[in-house]
């Protein structure tokens, strides 16, 4: 459908001279050629009318830097976009994902955290941070981390069933008895 709307409406908006639809357009084709695996033409797309000078087209492209295994590059681009736009939950929560799945844990805490600092109302942040202390090892930060969890959410049953999904995922039968 994003590839539909690119393909039909994208020349429509460049004879209109509406360089804001162009470049929304040339963003979903891109995205569409993304999720369908199809980088190369995605990041062409991304180059075309320079949508990697915008926010979305910057990330879009660290993301396929990192789908192709150049997790330095991308996670180096993404820092830069976190320079220019410090409270992007996005940017957070992506180099909180990233440098945990490269290995960099006290990376991925300081970021988690920040995201949980700026975003203390999003439960989903939280199981983010919460799968780094795991994977780090840091059990008595999630412990802590879990805690909070039930202080703040106990209530707001899509947070307790995702909680579920993390002690499912972790084999945390204690935690899913809990939940």
């Amino acid at each position: 459908r994003l590839l539909w709307l690119h393909k039909n409406y994208l020349e429509e908006a460049i004879s209109a001279d509406d360089e804001a639809r162009a470049k929304l357009l040339i963003y979903s084709g891109a995205y569409a050629y993304y999720l369908k695996g199809q980088y190369l033409q995605s990041e062409e797309l991304l180059e075309e009318r320079d949508v990697v000078g915008i926010f979305e087209g910057a990330l879009l492209q660290a993301e396929i830097r990192w789908a192709r295994g150049d997790q330095e590059d991308s996670l180096k681009k993404i820092e830069e976009l976190y320079e220019m736009f410090p409270y992007a939950p996005d940017l957070l929560s992506k180099l909180c994902e990233y440098h945990r799945e490269a290995g960099n844990y006290d990376d991925s805490r300081r970021y988690g955290a920040l995201l949980v600092m700026q975003q203390p109302s999003n439960h989903s942040f939280r199981i983010q941070l919460m799968h780094t202390y795991r994977e780090s090892g840091d059990r008595a930060a999630l412990s802590r981390e879990i805690d909070r969890m039930f202080s703040a959410f106990n209530e707001n049953e899509i947070a307790m069933r995702n909680l579920a999904f993390f002690a499912s995922a972790d084999a945390n039968i204690d935690l899913m008895h809990r939940v």
